[in-house]
């Protein structure tokens, strides 16, 4: 989304000029495999990247990662990466969802990485995006880690025109 915005061109001239604000927001790392970002207060995200990168512990069983849009209450949007073999103990695997994706990864590739296609949701303040094992293998002391969990977004103010 782009919004019209005053710039000033080589000759110091004001201008108008069409431009999105991109901004990163992370969670910090935490001893879990799930995690939630919430929009802020009087803030409006437009989603165009999701970035994840999971270690898991010795603790058997196919971790099966998944992203919710939630309203803060209802889920809206759900998908789950589509690696069906899931990611298995002892490894560090990267999961990235984008709205410029073509196709779902159906497995991970040689450097550990699954992708996906989404949409590009636009989010007012209180919705979530959760990241998580949707199987639930290991969420307690010494868990699964998800020690990047980043979103890349188009911020604005809640009433900015765009």
């Amino acid at each position: 989304m782009a919004e019209e915005i005053q710039v000033k061109n080589g000759s110091g001239a004001s201008v108008t000029a069409e431009a999105e604000n991109l901004v990163t927001n992370a969670a910090a790392s935490a001893d879990t495999s799930d995690v939630t970002l919430t929009v802020p207060t009087g803030k409006v995200w437009t989603l165009k990247q999701i970035a994840v990168q999971l270690i898991t512990n010795a603790t058997v069983g196919a971790r099966l990662m998944r992203i919710d849009i939630t309203d803060g209450t209802n889920v809206v949007w759900r998908k789950a990466f589509g690696v069906a073999a899931g990611q298995t103990a002892s490894l560090t695997r990267q999961y990235l969802a984008a709205s410029d994706y073509l196709a779902d990864d159906t497995a991970f590739d040689a450097n550990g990485n699954a992708r996906i296609a989404m949409q590009q949701w636009t989010l007012p303040a209180g919705w979530k995006i959760r990241i998580y094992d949707s199987a639930a293998i290991d969420n307690v002391a010494d868990a699964d880690n998800i020690v990047i969990f980043c979103v890349l977004v188009d911020q604005r103010t809640e009433g900015t025109k765009v």
